[in-house]
């Protein structure tokens, strides 16, 4: 019996070294896609905002991040299938990571699986709860939660359609009101990000999945809300606010919808 305990022993300190070294290693080259990957963002036609003058008819404009200012999803994607890329190149080293690696693996089989069909089904948030699970197991695994979601939002690319609508609404004080996993250390990536991102940069970053209770100023005026999931958009329209639903294939629309608004009546119209 004392053998066997010390044979178990041992197996277990193995174990821990074998799944500290490859961790190390995941780190790595975590590190050095992340070197590459931080190149200079695209340049985008200025758009022309001077004929937008005087008070708006609304209160505050507020605006989701993720799928709006950023490609969330399109992002955690590749995330998923980079992380997948590094841990088939560290079994590769050695043998002895090969029953750590397809642990991972394996949750990240089932993750890109559960985050195809939230992206098939956007506005269904049962696909992407489901993903969340999934996306924290993986995370856990290697020891702490919060890190992986850090991560992604730390380094989000901006997307088009998102830099163009700020262009216009920016000069406002615009709040940026965003719903994620994760604790105060998501948030913080997040700031960070709109400040690296955003010019001007946004008057407020205020973390909260359930958006209806800033749908009017005290008042009673309406505010303003820019959202791609069409639960949050009709909850705020319930709540006496107005809202747009952003279009990530059509940044013009976004323009015009949200000039629309912010005149009262006119419209965006390309420069002669």
């Amino acid at each position: 019996m004392k053998l066997l305990l010390e044979n178990w022993r041992k197996y277990i300190n193995e174990n821990e070294e074998i799944e500290k070294e490859f961790f190390f290693l995941l780190r790595q080259k975590r590190e050095e896609a992340r070197g590459i990957a931080n190149k200079p963002l695209i340049e985008q036609e200025e758009v022309d905002v001077s004929y937008l003058e005087g008070e708006m008819p609304i209160g505050q404009i507020y605006c989701d991040m993720d799928g709006v200012l950023a490609d969330f999803s399109g992002h955690f994607l590749n995330f998923i299938n980079e992380e997948w890329r590094h841990i088939r190149e560290i079994k590769l080293v050695a043998n002895k990571f090969v029953e750590i690696a397809g642990i991972l693996e394996y949750h990240l089989k089932l993750l890109r699986a559960k985050l195809k069909k939230a992206q098939a089904n956007k506005q269904d948030p049962v696909p992407w709860e489901e993903a969340q699970v999934l996306a924290n197991k993986y995370f856990e695994e290697q020891g702490r939660k919060n890190w992986g979601w850090e991560s992604l939002f730390s380094n989000l690319p901006v997307s088009q359609a998102g830099r163009a609508l700020w262009q216009l609404m920016g000069p406002y004080g615009v709040i940026v009101l965003t719903g994620a996993p994760g604790g105060a250390g998501v948030l913080h990536a997040k700031v960070e990000w709109a400040k690296r991102n955003l010019d001007p940069p946004p008057k407020h970053i205020i973390k909260q999945s359930d958006k209806r209770t800033y749908a009017t100023e005290e008042s009673g005026k309406p505010n303003l809300l820019i959202d791609d999931w069409s639960h949050n958009l009709k909850g705020w329209r319930e709540s006496g606010g107005i809202a747009i639903a952003f279009d990530e294939t059509d940044a013009r629309a976004n323009l015009e919808a949200v000039s629309d608004v912010l005149t009262g009546a006119k419209k965006l119209r390309k420069p002669k």
